[in-house]
């Protein structure tokens, strides 16, 4: 009797884990990527002119999440997503793109990522993405670069699917946001700019 008392007990608290582990499938798609903090405004009010090439993922592997060693991998086009958000956060910023005279902005994704902890009572997701922004003059010579990193951490008892995607997007998102606040990186930008006539 005392024997079947322990064995329930035992099932009984890998049962409140297992309930309390994130349920990831195979694959995980990063929800839309929003940029956390304030829009910086570009260049002491002055127009600042780009362009946008595609960007690129140059993650080691496909994975985007690890959950108690399980790999999961990404799902959709993480460059375009990444892409699409830089850009309109360069719009909001206040730089004006598309002039063909405009220097080019490109992006390397390095790394983007979440390590997901199942635990009781609450469960952690420690989410990281770098980013590389290079910028090119006409005549496809690169000019700058720069590193940009963006960390959350998540908790949460019910750690879902929804919330995970979510912390990787913010990461991304801070990760944006500290390139737009790169003044080095604007500078360069607006040195580059020589529009022809």
């Amino acid at each position: 009797m005392k024997l079947h008392i322990k064995n329930l007990g035992a099932l009984l608290i890998v049962g409140i884990l297992a309930s309390c582990a994130p349920g990831l499938g195979r694959s995980l798609a990063v929800n839309t990527i929003v940029i956390p903090g304030d829009t910086p405004r570009t260049h002491n009010g002055s127009a600042i002119h780009a362009q946008i090439r595609p960007f690129v993922d140059n993650r080691p592997s496909q994975t985007i999440a690890l959950i108690d060693g399980r790999e999961v991998n990404s799902s959709g086009d993480l460059a375009i997503q990444v892409r699409d958000a830089f850009e309109s956060y360069l719009k909001e910023s206040g730089v004006q793109l598309g002039d063909p005279d405009a220097p080019i902005i490109g992006g390397q994704i390095s790394s983007w990522i979440a390590h997901v902890d199942p635990g009781f009572p609450t469960s952690e997701a420690h989410a990281e993405a770098t980013l590389v922004v290079e910028v090119s003059n006409l005549s496809n010579q690169l000019v700058y670069s720069g590193k940009y990193t963006g960390n959350t951490v998540v908790k949460h008892p019910m750690l879902n699917e929804s919330r995970i995607s979510d912390a990787l997007a913010e990461a991304m998102g801070y990760a944006i946001e500290e390139a737009l606040h790169d003044q080095n990186l604007i500078e360069k930008i607006a040195r580059t700019y020589h529009p022809i006539y």
